[in-house]
């Protein structure tokens, strides 16, 4: 691309791009998205609130918690969250969580239930309840998967 005029490298990044958001085989890095707030406080409590949880994901975080850290009553912080994510801050919490064991099960050797509560569930049934329906798939099958 280098040896290319600036429109052409244009359109071949272009092309790059539309290869790879057509591809059946991709991967999606990060689910975990937010509408960037208006006001530079709301940006700094949710610069907080998001390093905290992925800080904590692996051990239990509290409603409780979590507003604190953004300085809310739990009422006002789930409304200003479901408003700059449009998600609910236990979807999110376990949007961190699954994409951190999708991680440790295509990188590590430990078993199912090692990372389950390595990324913070206590249960395995939920954690292969949530598993199911953040990824589509049980875990055992995103390993068979990953590893073919």
């Amino acid at each position: 691309m280098p040896v290319l005029r600036p429109f052409e490298q244009f359109m071949g990044l272009l092309r790059v791009l539309d290869t790879l958001s057509t591809n059946p085989n991709r991967e999606i890095l990060s689910i975990t998205a937010y509408e960037q707030p208006r006001r530079p406080d709301d940006h700094r409590r949710l610069e907080q609130v998001f390093s905290f949880i992925f800080q904590h994901y692996a051990s239990p975080v509290s409603l409780e918690d979590v507003s604190c850290v953004a300085n809310l009553t739990p009422g006002a912080f789930c409304r200003f969250f479901r408003q700059h994510t449009r998600k609910t801050f236990s979807h999110l919490l376990n949007e961190v969580r699954i994409e951190h064991a999708c991680r440790h099960l295509r990188e590590s050797k430990q078993t199912i239930s090692q990372i389950a509560f390595s990324c913070g569930y206590t249960n395995l049934s939920n954690f292969n309840r949530q598993f199911k329906g953040i990824m589509g798939m049980p875990p055992g099958e995103y390993i068979r998967r990953y590893h073919m």
